[in-house]
């Protein structure tokens, strides 16, 4: 993947204004400097084979301890790992509005091995830019390895990972009217393309 964790950047030096005096030379024995860390974040993603070419906000816990869920976007959960770095990137979207009409990952359970899944990454190492003012995104292409069908009790699918993966949620099973939730949950899990 073209785009990821942590990097360094060559820093080009400033030339020396004219006349002033040259500086001493490093000690032999000092410590390089440290490298400036590049922090990407998710803000699209395109799964073709379903249709989803959408905005990815940054979701975290409510006050409620309850899981954020975005109402039209797909949701990255910000204490989760960035896409491109080893961890566990987890996406969630609705399956569907409380009307019964189709949201964002309604068609989450379609994918199958091998379907691309593209991260739209910006930086932002700057902390006071939320990436809406970058102008040109990498790209992370992922490819789906797995797809299950959990209870929506099942948290494991949210632990951190050693590897780099996507995972992708969305509702399924059978709508409990007095908990207002689904049985079950649809998981994908992508894999950096090689």
């Amino acid at each position: 993947m073209a785009a990821g964790g942590p990097s360094a950047g060559a820093a080009a030096e400033a030339p020396a204004a004219a006349g002033a005096e040259p500086e001493a030379e490093a000690d032999a024995g000092a410590s390089p400097a440290p490298a400036q860390l590049v922090l990407l974040a998710p803000r699209g993603v395109r799964i073709p084979r379903i249709g989803v070419s959408a905005r990815v906000v940054h979701l975290g816990v409510a006050q409620s301890g309850e899981w954020e869920v975005p109402d039209e976007d797909v949701g990255w959960y910000r204490h989760t790992a960035p896409p491109g770095t080893p961890g566990n990137a987890v996406l969630a979207g609705h399956l569907n509005s409380p009307w019964g009409l189709p949201r964002v990952f309604a068609r989450l359970r379609e994918l199958r091995a091998g379907d691309l899944v593209e991260i739209d990454l910006v930086d932002v190492t700057d902390p006071r830019d939320d990436g809406a003012r970058s102008t040109a995104p990498s790209v992370g292409r992922y490819r789906v390895a797995e797809t299950r069908l959990v209870p929506s009790t099942a948290v494991d699918v949210l632990a951190p990972t050693d590897d780099d993966r996507l995972t992708l949620i969305t509702c399924a099973g059978t709508w409990n009217i007095g908990r207002r939730e689904y049985s079950h949950r649809h998981v994908v899990i992508a894999r950096p393309e090689a």
